[in-house]
């Protein structure tokens, strides 16, 4: 959609009648101040608008037939010699028909002659006029071509961040079914909460996360219940997650920390030893901080399949996103991990 009131008005077709009007009466109101004492009132009028609708029929040639068949399809070379042979044209034919309008002169005797220097001027203008309606059609080109590229690219990003979401959090969702299955045999009641929940994860994203931005209070409901179902497989898992109630109504794209959760999650199991995953969400001046430590290890397990698939992909999505107005720092402490984004929205 074109914003900028000038460049709606030069490219939008539905300007397109405005445009040829203001066009028509500038050339108009250039030409009809022009001497008219060397002809009767109304013989001026009459080969003044004559001459109007002729000099007006160039530039409309070179727009409508010259560039698009010629210019836009890389005939440069022959463009610019039917150019040249139009000029020529409508140079030879005005000179021509001034001869022949010269008779109706009141002062026949007076008559201004044609010279050399008049007839280069006109070319010169007539030039102009040319040009002039060339750069408006290149210029009207590369504005259409430029907004089709961003909206092909547009469609492209969105495309990738809809694949790109679509990929979070597949192991969690394989753990649980697992655990949920062991359950059924030792618990079937907390078996049964556990796929209560986990439907209800499962809903939010398939139907939650539809719209662009969310309220950063689903996220955090979302991360508080993942982490809940992770503390029900785990007996010696704590969690909480930190979010003052100003910024529950502050709008995020949805699922947008959960693979961070993930990672903590994946890197915080230890059998030996009690683990947990904190969560602080806070602003500070402009940016909101997202803020996920886990515990580590006594000795780091080796993860089958890909590694850090969650955090090249949310890498990903930020740059798309937040292209220059984020901030991802992680940090390896002696006993644990942290995660730090700051997202200037």
């Amino acid at each position: 959609m074109l914003k900028d009131p000038f460049l709606k008005w030069l490219i939008a077709p539905e300007k397109r009648l405005i445009r040829h009007l203001v066009t028509i009466l500038s050339l108009a109101i250039l030409i009809y101040s022009g001497d008219a004492s060397e002809y009767p009132p109304h013989m001026f009028w009459i080969l003044t608008s004559g001459a109007l609708v002729m000099i007006l029929l160039l530039p409309y040639l070179n727009m409508y037939w010259l560039v698009p068949r010629y210019l836009f399809k890389g005939r440069y070379i022959q463009y610019f010699l039917l150019v040249i042979l139009s000029i020529f044209l409508f140079v030879v034919f005005f000179n021509y028909m001034g001869a022949l309008l010269k008779r109706y002169q009141l002062n026949p005797q007076g008559a201004k002659e044609e010279t050399v220097g008049s007839i280069i001027g006109f070319t010169i203008a007539l030039g102009v006029l040319v040009a002039a309606s060339t750069a408006v059609k290149l210029f009207q080109r590369w504005v259409n071509d430029n907004f089709r590229l961003a909206r092909i690219e547009n469609e492209k990003l969105n495309t990738e961040l809809e694949q790109l979401k679509s990929q979070v959090n597949p192991h969690f969702l394989f753990n649980m079914l697992n655990n949920a299955n062991v359950l059924t045999r030792t618990d079937p009641q907390k078996a049964s909460e556990v796929l209560y929940s986990l439907s209800d994860l499962l809903r939010y994203q398939l139907y939650g996360c539809q719209a662009d931005r969310v309220p950063l209070s689903s996220e955090v409901d979302f991360i508080s219940n993942l982490l809940g179902l992770e503390s029900v497989r785990r007996d010696r898992f704590s969690w909480q997650v930190e979010c003052p109630e100003y910024l529950q109504n502050k709008m995020v794209p949805p699922l947008l920390f959960i693979s961070f959760i993930e990672n903590a999650v994946k890197h915080s199991e230890d059998p030996r030893l009690p683990s947990s995953v904190d969560v602080r969400i806070e602003k500070e001046n402009d940016a909101l901080i997202f803020q996920c430590t886990n515990t580590k290890p006594l000795q780091v397990p080796v993860h089958n399949g890909p590694s850090g698939i969650g955090l090249v992909n949310i890498r990903r999505r930020l740059n798309l996103l937040f292209p220059q107005s984020h901030q991802l720092q992680i940090q390896e402490q002696l006993q644990s991990y942290t995660v730090t984004l700051k997202l200037y929205v």
